[in-house]
């Protein structure tokens, strides 16, 4: 029997450390969430509570408390914005139809939801305002100031990509998707 229960804690106790690094890479726990034994919940962008079903039991005072694991997706974003991290567009070099540089000063920019860029005579001329990539619309591509007017915030100090990117589809694929989509408006794709 005592060699059983020595199996079974060190299988326990295993398992309680793989979940303590886990909580420990999910960030601080601030002295009210220990109190509780709770993290603090985040809503996706869908609108629904994103965790998944992971309990650790863990013993605060003398009772008995859960914490729950967030995703690690989320775990990830929460890190990033812990360390003074603020998601920032790409800002990609070039126009991923003509090739042509697309610095991040660049007004004749132009992005989709998803980000993919390209210059305003490709997007007017050849795509006829349709992404190749997802169908959606465009809009002008916002420029990163280059002066820093808040700690940390510039171009200096967010540098844009230099990962140039090129279309994955043939050209009459593009044309076809353009011409059975233009004549959509982008809010209703």
């Amino acid at each position: 029997m005592l060699a059983n229960q020595r199996v079974v804690n060190g299988v326990i106790g295993g398992i309680l450390i793989v979940l303590g690094i886990a909580l420990a890479l999910s960030g601080p726990i601030e002295a009210d969430q220990l109190a509780t034994g709770r993290r603090p919940m985040v809503a996706d962008a869908g609108g629904e509570r994103g965790r998944i079903p992971v309990i650790v039991p863990k013993r605060i005072g003398g009772s008995r408390n859960w914490i729950h694991l967030a995703e690690p997706a989320r775990r990830a974003r929460a890190a990033t914005q812990d360390a003074g991290e603020i998601m920032a567009l790409e800002l990609r070099p070039n126009c991923e139809f003509c090739d042509r540089d697309l610095p991040p000063e660049a007004t004749n920019a132009r992005i989709c939801t998803y980000e993919c860029t390209f210059c305003t005579t490709c997007v007017e001329t050849e795509l006829l305002n349709v992404c190749p990539n997802c169908g959606g619309g465009f809009v002008p591509r916002p420029i990163r100031p280059a002066t820093e007017w808040r700690p940390g915030l510039s171009v200096a100090k967010r540098p844009p990509s230099i990962h140039r990117r090129h279309l994955r589809f043939e050209p009459t694929d593009i044309s076809d998707l353009s011409a059975r989509v233009q004549d959509i408006p982008p809010e209703q794709r």
